[in-house]
Order: structure tokens, then C-alpha cells, then sequence
């Protein structure tokens, strides 16, 4: 059915009509005129509400069954009421969208049981949030990305945590956009839309850190790299000294109504709680170091000079590149040539020139020298497992050494324990002895420096040192090494908590404490000395805490929780009940705030479960369900006199939890009488059990709760955003690691169909999609179009084509008789299918229909029909939002067994010996065997620019029968080539 769009009450000039109106302080006026929103001016007319109230409340007989609409007499004494509240407003300018608001509340006030009492409302938007929409912010922009793009972004230097390959790291969101949207503009591969510019992502293995719908942290891929024109910049300050630079319509993440949803950071408000991680868990870990692959991919030819690798592995490599070793220094070439023999070894800048890369074998047997200093020079590893004592040896080395003069690595401390643990260390690694503690309490490696400080990119000052790259994927021993080390030298013996001036070395240690599980708190100050004017203390207040934390265990962080258990308090009752004794309300922290430690929930939800299973309520639906049930059978269930049981039963029918089975009510007081629960107290159990489950969720997962402690605008940037592969659509980023989230014509129609949608149905139904109890996908389409279809294409080979689906408009095809135009029927079939239905459209068993069409063509010529459809399906942007055809085909690599002595379908005639002569789909075998090579073949390798199809996607079906071979079709039909599945 179609219906016009909702209008304004137009009330114009009626015999009868009360002109005059009485304002609050007793004056009284002409009625103003009634401005329409097309731009009329009209007399008051009571009338008119009368009528307009007759007419559209007749819907409710074609929505509601057994619903009538209003008789007149009620439409008239809504229109006097409405008259009545207008009259003492005292107001100069009366339009017909404010007379509609004031029927609709009279509505709503005196009728809430009549189901026509939402039809009456006006459906829209104002000018303020469709003008939102346009520019990609505000709800409604950002709900459905169909068209345009949020306006969700970041500064370009905001640092996100992202996965490149196999190694972790935290980079700038805008280094990593601009390069791939420099690449990409080389080949013509940026879209632009609107005020972005974006690169789907088809060629890099990037991944960012996502929560998903369990909140477990893990990597997923990164799908789009966004740049956006320049926005206002916010910057949001939380507790445990976190901070992030975002637009004002980027979402972070906050519990409500059951669940964790998306909230502007221009609706958040200094107090609030939003979500951060807690812990992340990486896919795989780093297992060792190879130097030989820092030095390569780290230095520049001319670094590479001084460093001499050797060992067996490169003694043919000597001899064959022994032209580019004299030619190295003439004045020196038998000398440097019999150097490389006698060592077995190459300059590194040479080797680097033969693209040499060892195995993990040779890499073992692979030392490095430096070239001027071997023979006094001890030979180190370009092998190193990552061990805890690796680790400790960088986290000492960082806190208390220095490496900034070019041929010494010093290490100072007061504790002689550390100076010994230290050489201790070297030792183990690199099979050297350091120099010992002199007066100025350091120690002293001089042998090997370079090497050392090239394999493990030790470069900066005391107030600008890094952790190396590679320690973000190192294994969580090593990573527990390094903080031991790290707090050995720069820590508190009591705490464990550790100080530093460098954000580097700040930003390893948050992302350290991540793995381990931990949450650090930092706390920032500033000092006189203008080159450490800011130094950072990061950590927690326990040593023996983090080393429990460090094992598995899970912090008492506070979450931000006590409004759900309130409601599910509520919900199941707090006062003790059942067998077993359970005082719910005697959370109170929960009662006062909205904070709840870790503990306390985890004993609630205990709580509250014994409390479920001894509530009266929830036994008997444990014992009955739906089944009936009298008050004598409730008696022995809870073990209680029969008028107690009787009184129970009634007290539950008064909460609508209970309701009579039998029609007579004859005996409705005896024992016997037959009750059954209702679906209400079925619902209220099924959201108590969501809540009590989102809450084990929450506790037990890799997230928790930050506060906001201050939103202050920090400027105007260039802003960036990518789009990761989740259904909660976030990635971390930020100092200290928070979570954020990543067409305006149809996100406008999308908002006000929904809004008349939710109108038209019952309010039951309605209110229960609202408050997520049950969902209706796609609402937008609710009232219009079906969601899913998979079509069988026999239909349109025996009757033709109607696009429209009915032939007066569209032109009428018969049905094909030539491959081309089954091919080109097929495209149009699902092409304006989907701008009919809101989700994907396929085809039952595509290739076995189609098969017939392709009789007697060569291979390449079955190609060329399915590199047609492919690309057909692909450039046909009709899909609501301007989208491709949501598309799917399914295949099998022959014919099932079910369609073998089935009877051919195709040229406007079923084969069954008497429209036509006999045919079976059997008889295509070789059709549907070279036409799924054929597609497949397409489907690899992909467009002009070698980008893979996103649609039709190829749903293959592999059954018994095709996994072994029939001998005789192959020699009979060698053109199928050997089998493709």
C-alpha cells in the first residue's frame, strides 16, 4: 500500500468557528492564522482537525485486525480540546505542524490503549538534524554507511595500534593513510566521497585491535583508509592518565540499556564512563631476533660498511663475489679479499647488494664483527631468542644505561646487585665480559658496541630513548623481563611503579602492561631542568598485584555497572525469598553510583542467580512452562498450604504473570481451577538472564571502564579514520590506549521511515524492538519490501522477463534463446530484484539452470559469458544507498544428483518429451563442469586493476558424489580439464 506523507493539520475558516482566544493573564485575541508548512496561510477551522482526524485514523482498520477507526463524536472533542490548549497559550503565530503536536499529546494523554493514537503523529525530521546528516554527523548519519562516510575521525599525529605483517606497532594514523592513499592515487584507486577520500583496502596486510561482541581484544583486519578535510579537534583527558585527540562527532563506547553502545564524544560529559582495554591477545608472538634482518631493513648502505658477517653459510658467496670485494678498496683488495676468505665472511653492505636473506639455519650460524676491529673484536650473534632474560637486559639497559657516545654502552647505578646482574646478562647474550664499575658507578661495554646497537636499534639521548620495534611482538616472558628490568633500574621498591621523562619508552610500557593484562595508572610531572621538564610515572601500586595479574589472573578494576544491576535487582526482587537466603539489596554501592568494583559484581551475579533459583515465580515456570497448572499442583511444588499456593497464583494474574486457562469461570476459586503463565514473566527472565550474561561478559573479558576527566578543543586538523572488519566497528588508539568507533538523502528517508514504521505497529512490538528485546533488520524497509531472495532461473527461461514485474511499464522479453541474453536476463533478474527487497539476492543452482544455454561452446567462449556476468553484476550500482547489487550464485562443479533425470527448463519450454523433446540436466554435465572452471577463473584473477569482485559471491557447494571421479566422462570430455574442486 502507499501512502502519502503525514501532514500538518490545516485548520482553515469553518461556520461556527471561536476566532477568539484567551490569553494567560486574561486578554484576548483573534486566533492567528495557520501557516502550513507548503506555505499557506489559513483561517482557524475546528472543522478541519475533525476531519483530518476521521480520515487518518481509518489506517488503523487497514493495520490492526479487529481495529476501528475514531467515530466523530471523539474527533470532536479532541478538536475542542485542542482548541481549548491553544486558546490560553496567548500565542501571535500558529502553525499546522504545532495544532498536529497538541491533537497528537491530547492523544496520547486520553486514548493510550487505542491503536490509533500513534497514527496521528507526524513523521520527520528537523532542519538541524537533516542538516546533520548532510555533513556526517549527529546518529542517524552514522547508523547505516550506505552512502557517505562518518564524520568519525583523528588528527593525522594521533597514534593508533596497529599490526603491519607480522609486527606490532604504534604509529600515526595520518603516516599510515597518506601512504596508502599516495600508492593509491598512482593507479587511480582513491574514491571520493564527499569531503573524503578513501582506499579500500585490497593489498595491505594491516590490522588494528578491536573489541568484539564477547569484548575479547584481538586483531582484525583494516578494511578502509579515510582522509578527511580539516575538523575542530577535541582532546579527552580519562582517569589512569589516558588521553585522545578526536572530532566531536567520533563515538566512544559506553553501557547502556543492556548493552554496549556507541555515544559522540559532543554528547559525553566530563564524569562519564567509556570503555578501554584492558588486555589484547595477539594471534601469534614473536619467537626470536634476527639481526641480520634489523640491519638490512633499518641501515643505509653506507652504515652497513663497518659490519663484517661471517660463518659457513657464506663460503661460496665469498668466492663468487670476490670481483666486489677487491673493488671495495683497491689500495687494500689481496688483503681484504684474503680477510674474507680466511673469516668466511662478506661486508654487510656487500652481502645486502646480493640480496642475500639466510634461513633460520644459517642464521644460527651467522656472527657480525666490525670490519675495522675483528682481530681484537669479540664475534656477537645475529640469532637471539627472545628469553626474559633478553628482555631484562634491554629493560635494565633502558632505564639506567646510556649508548649516545659512538664506541661505548654504559650502564650506572648505585646497587652493586645491578651492576652484577648486568654483566651477568651481557655475558649470557653476547658471550662478552664488560669493563667493571668505576668510580662514576658504571659499567662499561666497549667490545662489539656497533654491532650491538645496530641489531637492537639502540639510538637517542637519555631523554629521548625508545623501545625497539621489535619488542612489541616479543612473547609475554620477554615482555615481563623488560618491565623487571626496567623497574630494577628506574623503579620504586615497594610499588611497582617506574618513572621516565621519555613518551617512547611511557608508550611501551602502557602497551607492556596490556599484554600482561594490566591496567597502569600514570601520573605526569613537571621538574625545573628544562631538558626533563616532564617526567612520567607509570605502574600500579603493587609488586606482588602485578606479578598475580601477570599470570592470568584479572584486576578489581570498577565497572561502570550499578544502573543495570539496579534494573535487574528490580526485575527478580530484592528481598530475601526461596530456600536460600539472598539479601540483593544490600549492594549498595550499586544503589548510590554508578561505579561497581570487579568483586562485588562477580558476588552479585552469584547472588542474583541463587536468588532466581529460589524465587517461587521462577521454579514454577522451571517445572511448567506454558504447560497449565492448578493451585493444588503449586502446593506440592513449593511445599505450601493450598490457600497459600491459591493466594500466590492470584497474586501473579494481578501482575499479569499468570493467566486463567479455562473459559468458564465456575470454579475459579476451587484448587483445581487450570492457570498457565503468561509470556511476560518468559520476557522478564529473558532479560534478566541478558543482563546477568553482558555482565559475566564484561568482568571476565579484555575491557573496562575509564572516566572522562576533561573534553577541551585543541584546534582545527586534517583528519584521518579507518574502518576495521568487525560488527563492532572500533579500533584502539590514543596515548594509553582507549577504544573509539570508526548517503545523506537516504540516511534522511531511512530516519523518517523508520519513525513511521515504528508508528504503524503495535506499540508492544514497537516498544520491545526499541529496547532491544527483539530486532527488526532493516526497520527502513520494514513497511515496504522483503528482505533476502534466492531466485531459480527456470521461471524466467520458461515465461521471459518483466522487469517491473508486471510489464506496463518496463519492456517485455520472452524467454532467451541464445547464451548472451540468458546471460544478460540473469543480471537483470537480480538487478531489479534488489531494488525491490532490502537485502542480497541470489540464484538457486546457477550453473545447473544456465548449463543448457552453453551446449556446444568452447571453453573460452563459456569464459568470455561468465567474465560477462561478472562484470555485469559488478557495475551495476542499484542497490539502495547507490550500492552494487548485493549478490550471491549458487554453485556446484556438476550436476547434483538430484537434477540429473530432471527435465530440462530453457527456451520457453520444459523438455519432457511433450513441450519438447526429452532433455535432463544429466545431459550437461560438461556445460556446468567447464562453466564453474570458467567463473572461478574469473573470480581469481580478478578486474582490470587485478582488484577481486566483491559480488556475485560464489557459494560453493561440495557434495559426496563430486569428490569422486567418473572415469569415463573424463576421457570422454577431456576439454573439462582435470577436476576444479
Amino acid at each position: 500500500m502507499r501512502r502519502e506523507k503525514s501532514r500538518e493539520f490545516n485548520p482553515g475558516t469553518g461556520a461556527g468557528a471561536d476566532t477568539i482566544q484567551t490569553t494567560l493573564d486574561g486578554m484576548e485575541l483573534r486566533f492567528p492564522k495557520v501557516r502550513t508548512s507548503d506555505g499557506h496561510m489559513l483561517k482557524w477551522d475546528r472543522e478541519a482537525i475533525v476531519k483530518q482526524l476521521l480520515r487518518e485514523t481509518k489506517l488503523s482498520e487497514e493495520f490492526y485486525a479487529g481495529s476501528s477507526a475514531m467515530d466523530e463524536d471523539t474527533a470532536r472533542e479532541i478538536a475542542r480540546e485542542a482548541e481549548k490548549r491553544i486558546k490560553i497559550m496567548g500565542i501571535s503565530q500558529l502553525s499546522g505542524a504545532l495544532v498536529r503536536e497538541i491533537v497528537n499529546q491530547i492523544l496520547l494523554e486520553e486514548y493510550p490503549e487505542q491503536e490509533w493514537k500513534n497514527i496521528c503523529t507526524r513523521v520527520g525530521t528537523p532542519v538541524y538534524d537533516a542538516h546533520l546528516i548532510d555533513i556526517g554527523e549527529g546518529f542517524e548519519a552514522q547508523e547505516n554507511a550506505n552512502l557517505q562516510d562518518n564524520a568519525e575521525s583523528l588528527p593525522g599525529d594521533e597514534k593508533i595500534l596497529i599490526k603491519s605483517g607480522n609486527e606490532i606497532s604504534v604509529k600515526q594514523i595520518g603516516e599510515i593513510v597518506d601512504r596508502v592513499l599516495k600508492n593509491a592515487g598512482k593507479e587511480g584507486k582513491i574514491y571520493l566521497d564527499g569531503r573524503s577520500e578513501i582506499v579500500f583496502n585490497e593489498e595491505y596486510d594491516v590490522k588494528a585491535f578491536s573489541f568484539n561482541d564477547d569484548f575479547t581484544v584481538s586483531e582484525v583486519p583494516i578494511t578502509q583508509f579515510i582522509r578527511n578535510e580539516p575538523a575542530d579537534i577535541y582532546e579527552v583527558n580519562t582517569t589512569y592518565g589516558k588521553k585522545v585527540r578526536v572530532t566531536a562527532g567520533h563515538n566512544f563506547f559506553c553501557l547502556k540499556n543492556r548493552v554496549v553502545c556507541c555515544k559522540p564524544l559532543s554528547e559525553l560529559e566530563v564524569g562519564e564512563a567509556i570503555l578501554m582495554p584492558r588486555r589484547i591477545q595477539r594471534v601469534a608472538e614473536a619467537t626470536f631476533l634476527s639481526g641480520y634482518k634489523n640491519f638490512v631493513q633499518n641501515l643505509t648502505l653506507e652504515e652497513m660498511t663497518d659490519l663484517f658477517i661471517l660463518g659457513d653459510p657464506l663460503r661460496d658467496l665469498v668466492r663468487e663475489n670476490e670481483k666486489m670485494i677487491r673493488g671495495r678498496d683497491k689500495n687494500n683488495e689481496t688483503k681484504n679479499y684474503r680477510k674474507c676468505v680466511e673469516k668466511c665472511g662478506l661486508p654487510l653492505d656487500i652481502l645486502c647488494r646480493t640480496n642475500y636473506m639466510p634461513s633460520l639455519a644459517e642464521l644460527k650460524q651467522l656472527r657480525i664483527v666490525s670490519w675495522h676491529g675483528f682481530e681484537d673484536t669479540p664475534e656477537i650473534p645475529l640469532y637471539y631468542e627472545f628469553t626474559p632474560e633478553l628482555g631484562e637486559w634491554l629493560g635494565l639497559l633502558l632505564s639506567e644505561g646510556c649508548y649516545s657516545e659512538p664506541n661505548k654502552i654504559s650502564f650506572s647505578n648505585n646497587d652493586d646487585l645491578l651492576h652484577a646482574r648486568f654483566a651477568e646478562l651481557s655475558k649470557g647474550i653476547f658471550g662478552i665480559n664488560i669493563m667493571p664499575r668505576r668510580e662514576n658507578n658504571s659499567s662499561i661495554i666497549s667490545k662489539s658496541v656497533i654491532p650491538i646497537k645496530a641489531i637492537f636499534s639502540l639510538h637517542g639521548t637519555r631523554s629521548n630513548k625508545s623501545v625497539p620495534d621489535f619488542m612489541y611482538d616479543a612473547p609475554k616472558g620477554c615482555i615481563e623481563g623488560f618491565i623487571r628490568g626496567y623497574h630494577a633500574g628506574d623503579g620504586k621498591k615497594s610499588e611497582m611503579k617506574m618513572t621516565t621523562i621519555s613518551e617512547g619508552i611511557l608508550r611501551f610500557l602502557r602497551y607492556a602492561f596490556l599484554i600482561l593484562g594490566v591496567v597502569p595508572s600514570v601520573y605526569v610531572s613537571n621538574r625545573s631542568n628544562p631538558k626533563w621538564s616532564t617526567s612520567y610515572d607509570v605502574g600500579i601500586n603493587s609488586i606482588t598485584k602485578f606479578y598475580d595479574l601477570a599470570k592470568g589472573g584479572i584486576g578489581n578494576y570498577n565497572y561502570e555497572c550499578g544502573e543495570l544491576i539496579i534494573t535487574i535487582i528490580n526485575e527478580i526482587g530484592g528481598v530475601t525469598g526461596g530456600k536460600e537466603s539472598v539479601q540483593l539489596w544490600g549492594y549498595g554501592n550499586a544503589r548510590r553510583g554508578k561505579s561497581v568494583s570487579r568483586g562485588t559484581i562477580e558476588r552479585f551475579i552469584n547472588d542474583a542467580k541463587m536468588r532466581i533459583d529460589n524465587n517461587a515465580e521462577y521454579v514454577i515456570m522451571k517445572e511448567y512452562g506454558k504447560s497449565p497448572f492448578t493451585p493444588k499442583n503449586i502446593s506440592e511444588l513449593l511445599n505450601v498450604s493450598t490457600k497459600a499456593a491459591y493466594e500466590y497464583v492470584k497474586r501473579l494474574c494481578g501482575r499479569g504473570l499468570c493467566k486463567k486457562v479455562e473459559k468458564s469461570t465456575k470454579y475459579e476459586h476451587s484448587i483445581d481451577y487450570n492457570y498457565s503463565l503468561t509470556d511476560k514473566i518468559f520476557k522478564k527472565y529473558e532479560k534478566v538472564f541478558k543482563s546477568l550474561k553482558i555482565l559475566s561478559k564484561l568482568i571476565n573479558g579484555d575491557v573496562a571502564f575509564c572516566k572522562i576527566k576533561e573534553i577541551k578543543k585543541v584546534g582545527r586538523e586534517e583528519t584521518y579514520d579507518i574502518a576495521t572488519d568487525t560488527s563492532t566497528q572500533n579500533f584502539i588508539a590514543g596515548d594509553g590506549f582507549l577504544f573509539v568507533h570508526n548517503t545523506s538523502h537516504k540516511k534522511k528517508a531511512d530516519k523518517i521511515c523508520k519513525e513511521q514504521y515504528l508508528l504503524l505497529l503495535p506499540s508492544k512490538l514497537a516498544d520491545a524492538h526499541l529496547s532491544g528485546d527483539l530486532h527488526i533488520h532493516d526497520l527502513e524497509y520494514f513497511g515496504t519490501r522483503g528482505f533476502c531472495q534466492d531466485w531459480d532461473l527456470r521461471y524466467f527461461f520458461y515465461y521471459g522477463l518483466m522487469p517491473d514485474g508486471s510489464g506496463t511499464k518496463a519492456s517485455v522479453a520472452g524467454p532467451a534463446k541464445k547464451p548472451e541474453v540468458a546471460i544478460l536476463h540473469a543480471v537483470k533478474i537480480l538487478g531489479s530484484a534488489q531494488t525491490n527487497f532490502a537485502g542480497g539476492q541470489g540464484f538457486f543452482n546457477f550453473l545447473t539452470f544456465i548449463a543448457p544455454y552453453f551446449e556446444g561452446l568452447s571453453y573460452g567462449e563459456i569464459e568470455q559469458l561468465m567474465q560477462m556476468f561478472v562484470y555485469e553484476m559488478t557495475q551495476m550500482q542499484v542497490a539502495r544507498g547507490g550500492q552494487l547489487v548485493f549478490s550471491s550464485v549458487q554453485l556446484n562443479p556438476g550436476i547434483p544428483k538430484i537434477w540429473k533425470d530432471k527435465p530440462v527448463v530453457y527456451k520457453g519450454a520444459i523438455c519432457n518429451g511433450e513441450q519438447a523433446p526429452l532433455r535432463t540436466y544429466g545431459d550437461f554435465e560438461r556445460e556446468v563442469r567447464l562453466a564453474f572452471k570458467a567463473l572461478m577463473n574469473v573470480m581469481l584473477q580478478g578486474d582490470y586493476w587485478g582488484k577481486p569482485f566483491n559480488f556475485p559471491k560464489p557459494e560453493v557447494a561440495i557434495e559426496p558424489q563430486f569428490l569422486k571421479e567418473d572415469e569415463e566422462f573424463n576421457k570422454a570430455h577431456q576439454d573439462c580439464g582435470p577436476p576444479t574442486w
